[in-house]
């Protein structure tokens, strides 16, 4: 993972902290289809906000009116005592605990039932016969009635 994401070599720690989490919620053939985090008893691991190790993110931060409101870092794992991510700052090169994050737009997962765009979708497009929209004939008056109505 670490040469993957191209981090340097000194967050090693973090690489075999993020594996454990990741094997913690994976099943294994020893506990007969459950994972560790099931087996102390904490129900079914929620796997919806799963990144990948080394992901662009940009961390928020307090700023002034002009100034840029978030710096780049990079996803090192989950914190697991309280809700937040371990992200690394190149910047300033530690490696904190953020809440407010964004992860980079092409770096979401996305669903596999999603269907790419440009790809013809399997249900053949239909016209309706009849539009749905239209009245009753007997909605709309006449051009006779309402000239008729005009000058009388």
């Amino acid at each position: 993972m670490l040469a993957e994401s191209g981090l340097p070599k000194f967050l090693w720690t973090e690489v075999i902290s993020h594996a454990t989490w990741l094997k913690n919620r994976s099943q294994t053939c020893v506990l007969k289809d459950k994972t560790p985090f099931e087996a102390t008893g904490k129900g079914k691991p929620d796997l919806s906000d799963l990144h990948e190790f080394g992901a662009t993110i940009y961390v928020r931060v307090e700023a002034k009116k002009l100034d840029d409101r978030g710096v780049e870092a990079k996803f090192v794992g989950y914190y697991e005592e309280r809700k937040g991510y371990r992200v690394y700052l190149p910047k300033k090169r530690i490696v904190t605990v953020e809440r407010n994050v964004k992860f980079a737009p092409d770096e979401i997962p996305i669903p596999d039932d999603t269907q790419p765009e440009g790809e013809k979708v399997n249900q053949p497009f239909r016209v309706p016969s009849k539009p749905h929209h239209q009245l009753p004939s007997n909605m709309y008056p006449s051009q006779k009635r309402r000239k008729h109505q005009l000058y009388d």
